[in-house]
């Protein structure tokens, strides 16, 4: 499990890329989950950013 940690690691990228290819090699989840999840992921940002973006500019 990867989470928030207080404590800086600096390989949890390279350990979290592999957790991931070994679950889509065993067919534990599939790409197409995957690539629905960074979609979600990516629209929540944007809508984030473009909140954050409206409470900024003091014309809207």
């Amino acid at each position: 499990m990867f989470c928030n940690n207080l404590d800086y690691d600096e390989k949890i990228v390279p350990r979290a890329i592999a957790v991931i290819r070994r679950l889509v090699e065993e067919g534990e989840i599939s790409e197409a989950r995957i690539d629905q999840s960074y979609r979600r992921i990516m629209a929540l940002k944007l809508a984030l950013k473009s909140r954050r973006e409206k409470k900024s500019d003091p014309i809207k």
